[in-house]
C-alpha cells in the first residue's frame, strides 16, 4: 500500500530506535531498503546504525557527496563510491551484502559494487533509523523517509524488482517501519518480529513518493 504518510529528521536530535532483538544481529547477508528524500548531505549521513563504541556492527548512509558509506565492525568499509543519490527527491534505495560484495541499487539500478569479505560482528547494540550513535551529534541526517526496511538475506533479482515495483517485502524481512501512521510516537513494526520504533525528535509529514503504476513497473514523477 502506498504511503499517504512519512516520517520528518531534523538531521540534528531526530531518530528512530527499534531495539536491540538478536534479529538483527546480521553475519554473512543482509538487505537494507526503503524510500528516502535527503534534503541535505553533511558530513555523516545514516540510514541504518547498529555500532555504539565496544560494541560496533553496523551502519549503512551516504557520504558527503551523496554516493554510499558503509562501516562495518568498526572498520570504513567505503565512502564515495559509485552513483550519488540526489536531494529533494524521492529515491529508492536497497542495500544488499552477500559476504563478497555491498552492492547499492537506486530506484532498483545498480548504483555502487564494494567489494568485502568477512562476517559482521554480532552486539546487543541498540539499531536506530536516522543516525548512528558512535558518532553522536554528527551521526544524523536531515532526511525524509518512508517503507524502511531490514532482511536477513542479500535478495534476490526478483526479489527486488517485486519489492521496488509493488512493495511485496522479501522473505527473509526481519523489520518492516512503513513510517504511514501519521501520528504518535511508535513506528510499527510490520514484518512480524514486533520490533516496533520509539519516535525521538522527528515529526509526521506528508510529503512521500508519488508514483503511477505502468505495467509492472511504478515511475517516479
Amino acid at each position: 500500500m502506498a504511503n499517504t504518510n512519512s516520517l520528518d529528521f531534523n538531521g540534528s536530535s531526530a531518530y528512530v530506535g527499534v531495539g536491540n532483538s538478536s534479529v538483527f544481529n546480521v553475519t554473512s547477508s543482509a538487505t537494507w531498503f526503503g524510500w528516502i528524500y535527503p534534503r541535505t548531505f553533511g558530513s555523516n549521513n545514516w540510514i541504518f546504525g547498529k555500532d555504539l563504541s565496544g560494541a560496533r556492527s553496523y551502519a549503512v548512509g551516504l557520504s558527503a557527496s551523496g554516493t554510499i558509506l558503509i562501516n562495518k565492525n568498526g572498520g570504513q568499509v567505503t565512502a564515495g563510491t559509485g552513483t550519488a543519490f540526489s536531494v529533494n527527491t524521492w529515491q529508492h534505495y536497497i542495500l544488499t551484502y552477500d559476504n563478497s560484495n555491498w552492492i547499492m541499487y537506486i530506484n532498483n539500478v545498480s548504483a555502487a559494487t564494494v567489494a568485502n569479505t568477512g562476517a559482521i560482528t554480532t552486539t546487543t547494540t541498540n539499531v536506530d533509523i536516522g543516525r548512528r550513535p558512535f558518532v553522536g551529534s554528527n551521526g544524523y541526517f536531515n532526511i525524509i523517509m518512508c517503507q524502511m526496511g531490514m532482511a536477513s538475506t542479500a535478495i534476490s533479482s526478483a526479489e527486488r524488482t517485486a519489492l521496488y515495483s509493488s512493495e511485496t517485502l522479501p522473505a527473509s524481512t526481519i523489520g518492516y517501519w512503513s513510517f504511514n501512521e501519521g501520528t504518535g510516537a511508535i513506528a510499527s513494526d510490520t514484518s512480524g518480529n514486533g520490533n516496533n520504533g520509539t519516535i525521538t525528535s522527528a515529526t509526521w509529514g506528508k510529503n512521500v513518493p508519488a508514483r503511477t503504476n505502468i505495467g509492472a513497473m511504478f515511475a517516479l514523477f
